[in-house]
């Protein structure tokens, strides 16, 4: 726009100062010359209103339209893996999987009667009232599983380490040695695993049946949260850490806190605080290793709403 009005100056200029007499060829008028840089500027302003149009109005919504919400469920998007309950409060459950497709086959399967969640590094574990679901879960692991739906209790490693107790009584697993060690040793004496997370780098926290408990190499602010409430570890009901410093613990012996957690990615720390705030209470959180991680909870009684 600037050059076409330069451009109309200059030859308005040119022109006034030329001498038509000594050019007889030249036919054209002055005022058709001025006529020509108006057209100019015209169409230079017409380019930079098509300019503006394509790069900034058109990315605008159309009239009549609404924007989907931040939290808007789609859990088939691959730009947005997190599971929100936009459309699925009544499931009891928010959850993140790296791989898209296990996200959905979970999704679909999840029933809320789940008596069990384990999760591993790319796999998990599920048990329903019928039946057994996994993916991808150590092959030591699945040749116990395959055909015996009676596990109670399970609990998957970093690294194939996995923990099963069954209905009868009996355990199998696959650990690290210390942890390992501190089984067989109590088993022994007639002890039974309770609570087990296999951590990362050896790590681990175990629960007995008469008690007794033992942990080594978990992070920092978990092993400190844990000698903070030494008095409450036999009544630890679910402790589960991941890979990069994540960790939750909760308690079923009514006690405040009911449920501590640490160092959770933003997503789901903004879930948890949009969840306790309301009319819902936390159950349990499992991480995986993989950055993975299944939130389970459930409306407040009257009796809780105050809690």
């Amino acid at each position: 726009l600037a050059a076409g009005l330069a451009l109309t100056a200059a030859t308005r200029c040119f022109v006034d100062g030329l001498d038509l007499s000594t050019c007889p060829k030249l036919t054209i008028s002055p005022e058709v010359l001025v006529l020509l840089g108006v057209l100019l500027c015209l169409g230079g302003a017409c380019y930079l209103a098509a300019l503006v149009n394509q790069r900034f109005l058109r990315r605008r919504p159309r009239h009549g339209t609404k924007a989907k919400p931040r939290t808007a469920a789609n859990p088939l998007d691959p730009n947005r893996l997190e599971y929100w309950e936009g459309r699925h409060l009544g499931r009891g459950v928010s959850l993140f999987l790296p791989d898209a497709s296990k996200q959905k086959e979970l999704l679909k399967s999840w029933t809320q009667q789940e008596s069990l969640v384990a999760l591993g590094s790319g796999s998990y574990l599920l048990k329903q009232p019928e039946r057994l679901l996994w993916r991808d879960i150590p092959e030591e692991m699945l040749s116990h599983v395959r055909n015996d739906d009676s596990v109670v209790y399970a609990a998957l490693g970093p690294e194939k380490q996995y923990f099963l107790r069954f209905r009868d009584g009996d355990t199998c697993w696959s650990l690290w040695s210390e942890l390992s060690q501190q089984i067989k040793e109590q088993e022994q004496k007639q002890h039974r695993v309770s609570v087990v997370c296999i951590a990362p780098n050896g790590g681990y926290f175990v629960l007995f049946d008469s008690g007794g408990w033992a942990h080594n190499r978990l992070p920092d602010s978990l092993r400190l949260f844990l000698s903070e409430q030494r008095d409450r570890l036999p009544q630890v009901d679910h402790v589960s850490c991941s890979n990069s410093g994540a960790w939750f613990v909760s308690f079923r012996d009514g006690q405040m806190p009911r449920w501590q957690c640490h160092h959770l990615p933003r997503r789901l720390n903004e879930r948890i605080l949009q969840l306790s705030g309301g009319d819902w209470k936390i159950q349990s959180l499992e991480f995986g290793f993989d950055g993975s991680w299944l939130l389970r909870f459930d409306a407040r009684t009257p009796l809780e709403s105050g809690c």
